[in-house]
């Protein structure tokens, strides 16, 4: 970004002369129509004043531009302009307009409806679009791109190469993280840390993450099959980091007396290691019942219930498990004896049953 603004400044002043005149004061209406005439460009200021806009070589105070207002090289202080603020070299400082470019590097706060800066370090860029290289601080904005961040960044859209500290947003896209993602949909090629979202997908995660999915290159993924007490055999799958997982199951009862039912099922689980062999996983999962006629009849208000089921697994082979363990289940809506005929009632609503079945790494 440094190189693409110099070359436009160096095209549009070509020419000029490398000698720094300085004035205290500049007043500009559109160039060269100021008190500076055609040494503008090579004028260093403390206080500028543009009608309608101004080229200097720097600026050292306070400038306000109607329009635009350029610096060629560097600045400092306080700008404000009502279209266009650039700066050819640094900027430190606060910067306020609805465009603001800064060739080097920003040192201070950017304001505007477009932030550019080849490096940020350390400062803030509120905005609407955040374009940077290094951030050493803060983003703000509805789009915020940046190289590499050491801080955090807040938006709708936030990316960045490389990542150490908060990405929070409705989408949040990283190379290497190293902190947290918390967004609707977190994507990170390699992530230390912890992933927190409706969608989380992580080749490489050193940390946990938390979402309605989880596809975790390194985590837990589980193919499943198992049956309980309601006496529906069920399909599905464990999706998630290396503790957290997510459960999603879809049973079928062809011979069940109302019909064909169809049970579906969703939830939360925790996975634990015990020995090489030997694990436990504890999650809890709404399953939801269809009425007789199949899927398409399926419908909350008939039968739903809430289980509670801690399982405890034995490697048979590398890749292929067994698991079983007690369940308790709780009525949602629908009449418990349509849910289970097998199950110990323990109270209104309530009944404990059990689940075994095989699973797939």
């Amino acid at each position: 970004m440094s190189r693409i603004v110099a070359v436009l400044l160096c095209c549009c002043l070509a020419g000029l002369s490398s000698a720094l005149v300085r004035r205290p004061v500049s007043v500009s209406f559109v160039p060269p129509l100021s008190t500076n005439g055609v040494d503008g460009p090579s004028t260093v200021s403390e206080l500028s004043f543009n009608v309608i806009g101004g080229v200097l070589a720097e600026v050292h105070g306070l400038e306000l531009g109607g329009v635009f207002s350029i610096a060629r090289l560097n600045s400092s202080g306080c700008r404000l302009a009502g279209a266009v603020n650039v700066s050819g070299g640094s900027m430190r400082g606060f910067v306020a307009a609805p465009v603001n470019v800064v060739g080097a590097g920003m040192r201070g706060v950017q304001v505007g409806c477009v932030n550019v800066a080849a490096d940020v370090n350390p400062g803030v860029q509120v905005g609407s679009v955040n374009i940077t290289g290094d951030v050493d601080g803060v983003q703000v904005g509805n789009v915020n791109i940046g190289r590499n961040v050491w801080g955090a960044k807040v938006g709708n859209v936030n990316i960045a190469d490389g990542a150490n500290g908060l990405l929070f947003g409705n989408v949040n896209i990283s190379g290497d993280l190293r902190g947290a993602g918390i967004g609707n949909v977190n994507i990170s090629r390699s992530c230390r840390g912890f992933l927190l979202g409706n969608v989380n997908i992580c080749p490489h995660l050193e940390g946990e993450a938390l979402g309605n999915v989880s596809i975790i290159g390194n985590g837990y993924q589980v193919l499943s099959a198992w049956a309980d007490e309601t006496g529906v055999p069920q399909l599905g799958a464990k999706l998630g980091s290396r503790r957290i997982y997510n459960v999603f199951g879809i049973g079928a009862a062809p011979f069940a007396e109302d019909g064909m039912r169809w049970v579906f099922g969703y939830g939360l689980g925790v996975h634990s290691s015990l020995t090489s062999r030997l694990f436990l996983d504890v999650d809890a999962a709404a399953y939801a019942a269809t009425e007789s006629g199949g899927v398409l009849g399926w419908s909350f208000d008939k039968d739903l219930h809430v289980k509670l089921r801690p399982q405890l697994g034995f490697f048979l082979i590398r890749r292929l498990s067994v698991v079983a363990g007690p369940t308790l289940s709780v009525r949602i809506v629908g009449a418990p004896e349509r849910l289970t005929r097998l199950g110990l009632r323990v109270a209104e609503g309530a009944w404990l049953g059990a689940t075994a079945g095989v699973q797939c790494n």
